[in-house]
C-alpha cells in the first residue's frame, strides 16, 4: 500500500510542475562526494532537449517509457566556460504557490500522505517536484553529502537492491539465471561495488543472463556506465530501448565506453517480461 501511495505522490508531483507552469544521476568516477559537476552541467542541456523530444512508447507488457514532451530535438549551443542556461524544468516558488491547480493537487496529495508519508510528501509536492538530495543541498548552498556503498538488500521475493546511496542497481534471481537492471556509473563501480555485493549474498555474477538498462542520458552514464565491463567479463545480453541506444552511443566518451549495442527494446516487445516471469510462473 505504501509503495502504491508513494508512486501516486510522484505522479502528483510531476503533474503539479506542469500545472504551475501552465501546462536528473550521479556523475563522475567513484569519487567519495556526490556533486553537480561542470560535466553534468554541460551535458544537462543536451539531455533535457533529448527528453523533451521523446513521445511515450511501450517497452513491454505493462512497462512504458514516457518522455516529457513531443517534437523534434532542438539544436544545442556549444558548451561555454560558465554553466549554460537550461530550459526551466519546474516553476518558480511564486508560480507554484499562485497556481490554484497546483495547490488543489497538493491538498489532495497531502490527504493521501497523512503522517506516515510526510517526508515523501515534502520531497515530492514542492515547486521543484521530486528532487535528489545532492541537488537540493546544492540549491540550498549546503556542502555535498558523502556517498557510500549500501549493504545488499533483498527488497522482496527474488529482487535485490545493490550499489551506492546515490545510485543503485537491481538483481532479479530466477531459476534460469540472473537479470541485472542498471549497472551503476563506471567500470570501477561495477567491478568494485556491484560484483562484490552480489558475491556477498551468494549470487554469482557469471550467472547474469540479461542486463536491462532502464534508460540512458546523452553524455552521462549513471545507469549504463558499468555495462561495458560486465558485458566483456560475463557475456550477458544487454538490452535497452532503441531511442536510448540511439541517443547515448554517439555521445559516449573515449574514457568511458558504453556497452556494445546488443538488444533493442522496441514498442510491443515482451521478451524481457517473459524472462522475469520464469521464476514467478514456477512459484504459482
Amino acid at each position: 500500500m505504501k509503495r502504491t501511495i508513494v508512486t501516486a505522490l510522484a505522479v502528483v508531483g510531476f503533474t503539479i510542475g506542469l500545472a504551475a507552469q501552465g501546462g536528473g544521476g550521479r556523475q563522475g568516477g567513484p569519487a567519495p562526494n556526490e556533486t553537480l559537476s561542470q560535466t553534468f552541467r554541460e551535458s544537462h542541456g543536451r539531455d533535457v532537449a533529448y527528453q523533451l523530444s521523446l513521445p511515450g512508447f511501450k517497452i513491454f507488457d505493462n512497462l512504458y517509457h514516457v518522455g516529457v514532451g513531443t517534437g523534434a530535438p532542438t539544436a544545442q549551443a556549444a558548451p561555454r566556460p560558465a554553466a549554460p542556461a537550461r530550459p526551466p524544468i519546474y516553476p518558480t516558488k511564486q508560480q507554484f504557490e499562485a497556481s490554484a491547480d497546483a495547490q488543489r493537487l497538493v491538498a489532495a496529495a497531502k490527504q493521501l500522505a497523512r503522517d506516515d508519508l510526510a517526508a515523501e510528501f515534502e520531497n515530492t509536492c514542492s515547486f521543484t517536484g521530486p528532487e535528489r538530495a545532492a541537488l537540493k543541498r546544492e540549491r540550498l548552498g549546503l556542502p555535498p553529502m558523502k556517498d557510500y556503498t549500501v549493504e545488499p538488500t533483498k527488497i522482496f521475493d527474488n529482487v535485490w537492491f545493490m550499489g551506492l546511496a546515490s545510485q543503485g542497481a537491481f538483481v532479479v534471481t530466477t531459476s534460469q539465471g540472473l537479470i541485472l537492471i542498471d549497472t551503476l556509473n563506471t567500470t570501477e563501480e561495477a567491478r568494485d561495488i556491484l560484483v562484490p555485493s552480489m558475491q556477498k549474498v551468494g549470487l554469482d555474477p557469471a550467472q547474469i543472463k540479461y542486463i536491462v538498462l532502464s534508460h540512458g542520458h546523452p553524455g552521462q552514464t549513471d545507469h549504463t556506465g558499468g555495462a561495458n565491463y560486465l558485458q566483456r567479463t560475463y557475456h550477458p545480453r544487454v538490452m535497452m530501448g532503441t531511442e536510448d541506444w540511439d541517443a547515448t552511443l554517439p555521445a559516449q566518451k573515449p574514457e568511458r565506453r558504453l556497452a556494445q549495442r546488443d538488444v533493442d527494446i522496441r514498442h510491443g516487445d515482451c521478451a524481457t517480461a517473459r524472462v522475469v516471469a520464469l521464476e514467478q510462473a514456477g512459484t504459482k
